[in-house]
């Protein structure tokens, strides 16, 4: 009788064929792996997962990939962050059901291209002056912010009309990812109906999707809907039915919010749009409808249509358009400048011996932040390169000190672009290594 498992692959390939340390891709990724072996039983199928850490799970658990001993798999609608590194861990199982160890990537990071952010603002200039309209009852506020100093502050009286601020032309693609944070003012009060925080419209200005809060059986809940080619309103996560209560999620007064949305405009019925509220998905809607027409170009927030009973203040800050999520990484500028570095061939790396890390990882690169690596044993040359092989950076760690800092400059002591960089670690010992940092730089 059997009763070993079979044995786990020896090792997982990001990509599809060679190992890859980067993507371009924001909506799939790809793997592959060595064959297992069970000499008893054989392989039945492989399980794969997908984290932001080695063997985690942030992106989906374990999925069975078949009953066929498929040794590659590209997931697809993902919506992914840019500069945060993807691992995937894949176990086999045996045609009596025992499974092997994990067996995890050494992780694909999705680069940081110039201009992938087409639209922020945090209002830190103290106006809304990035915007096209600013429309009475907004106005800038302070000490109301959930990051630095301002915020827009719109004043809802009962009865009253619209309240919002709108920027046209944000977006020229047909994928738009958007995101905003919001609090309702402890004055806040609704007792029936709704209000829409924000309003998506193509480049006709008519409606494409709107995130609403809504009032429901005493609770303020929070919503998306979109509309189609054939004027359909798919609403997710669900229509204001009872059997909604513990699906949409509920939102209190006097916290910050952060709620991302994707919209896709897509014929054969691979257009919709997906809804997240604090870095979690709440319901995705791709792949259901034809959306050709409702490419999203221009966005409105605040009390854009407001319930007759809605009073009191809510606050808005933050505000992101770009062409991949951002998740919950700061709004960020991207720089189109290139480092002045000479062009040199990467190093060929030997054993890893030396216990290391770089953190934080993606390094938000402003003044006075810096990147460290952990270094161990201590008299460590670290080299930084771009993914073509360009050294940036040599620095060399002090005389017994476990840690090196790294203010992201270049060697003329230029800040480097927002992008992927490798590293690589070289010991007194003779032990080297590499590993992948990625950068974004802040406002």
């Amino acid at each position: 009788m059997e009763v070993s498992s079979p044995a786990a692959p020896a090792q997982v390939k990001d990509g599809t064929g060679a190992d890859i340390y980067s993507t371009p891709e924001t909506h799939q990724l790809s793997a592959n792996w060595t064959v297992s072996a069970d000499p008893e039983s054989g392989i039945s199928k492989y399980w794969y997962k997908i984290g932001t850490t080695p063997g985690g799970t942030e992106v989906m658990d374990w999925i069975d990939n078949g009953t066929y001993t498929y040794v590659t798999v590209t997931r697809t609608n993902l919506s992914l962050v840019r500069g945060t590194t993807y691992y995937f861990t894949v176990k086999a199982q045996n045609g009596i059901g025992l499974v092997s160890g994990g067996t995890s990537s050494d992780g694909q990071c999705v680069d940081v291209v110039p201009g992938y952010i087409t639209f922020n603002d945090n209002f830190e200039s103290g106006s809304t002056g990035k915007w096209d309209t600013t429309g009475s009852g907004a106005s800038i506020t302070q000490y109301n912010s959930d990051s630095g100093t301002y915020s827009v502050k719109c004043a809802l009286v009962p009865s009253g009309s619209h309240i919002s601020v709108k920027k046209l032309g944000v977006n020229s693609s047909d994928d738009m990812y958007m995101g905003f944070k919001f609090k309702l003012g402890a004055n806040f009060t609704m007792s029936s109906d709704r209000v829409a925080l924000l309003r998506i419209t193509n480049a006709g200005d008519s409606f494409a999707a709107s995130v609403f809060l809504n009032y429901f059986q005493s609770k303020y809940l929070l919503n998306c809907e979109y509309t189609t080619d054939d004027n359909k309103w798919p609403a997710l996560p669900g229509g204001l039915e009872s059997f909604c209560l513990g699906y949409m999620p509920e939102i209190s007064a006097n916290t910050w919010y952060r709620v991302d949305i994707h919209t896709r405009a897509a014929g054969n019925r691979k257009g919709g749009a997906e809804l997240w509220l604090n870095g979690v998905k709440q319901a995705s809607l791709l792949d259901n409808y034809n959306t050709t027409t409702k490419a999203a170009r221009n966005i409105e927030i605040g009390a854009v249509s407001i319930s007759s009973t809605a009073a009191g203040d809510i606050y808005f800050d933050d505000i992101y358009v770009s062409d991949s999520l951002l998740g919950s990484m700061a709004v960020v500028s991207a720089s189109t400048g290139t480092p002045a570095i000479p062009p040199i061939n990467p190093p060929v790396t030997g054993p890893a011996n030396a216990a290391i890390s770089a953190y934080p990882n993606p390094f938000l690169l402003s003044a006075g932040n810096t990147v460290k690596f952990k270094i161990s044993p201590a008299g460590s040359e670290i080299r930084i390169y771009t993914v073509a092989g360009r050294l940036v950076k040599k620095l060399v760690s002090a005389g017994g000190a476990e840690t090196t800092s790294w203010n992201g400059t270049n060697e003329t002591g230029e800040r480097v672009s927002s992008g992927i960089y490798i590293y690589r670690i070289a010991d007194v010992n003779g032990g080297s290594r590499t590993g992948k940092l990625a950068v974004i730089k802040l406002f």
